[in-house]
């Protein structure tokens, strides 16, 4: 019996998946990358306003960075010098439907204490 080919067509049965696999661990690294982009700018942007927040067109000029830097939409809220932005974006990726992280929904919020800024992620 003639066993020659054997590994050939166990390497062509397997090839597929371990490319399919190691471009999901790819995309989603690169996704993941985008969401961290994503959060430094929003906790930039409070710390910026949170700088600020006396000034009043300071909502105006938060919305234009995170939109000028992510091209995203955002819900920004300023009451009682606490400072809320939300955005909600869908990251491009190639495998859509198994990326976990190709939709997001962030919220940070800041307020000053005592001279201290405080950011936290909210959601």
């Amino acid at each position: 019996m003639n066993k020659k080919g054997q590994v050939l067509a166990l390497f062509v049965i397997l090839l597929p998946i371990l490319i399919l696999l190691v471009g999901l661990i790819i995309d989603t690294g690169l996704a993941y990358m985008e969401k961290r982009k994503i959060e430094n700018l929003l906790y930039d942007t409070i710390s910026y306003g949170l700088d600020h927040i006396e000034e009043n067109d300071i909502k105006m000029k938060l919305k234009y960075l995170i939109t000028e830097n992510l091209n995203i939409e955002s819900d920004i809220t300023i009451e009682n010098n606490i400072i809320t932005i939300q955005i909600e974006a869908k990251i491009k990726t190639f495998f859509h439907g198994l990326n976990p992280y190709n939709h997001i929904k962030i919220s940070y919020q800041g307020n000053t204490q005592n001279g201290k800024k405080n950011i936290r992620r909210t959601g």
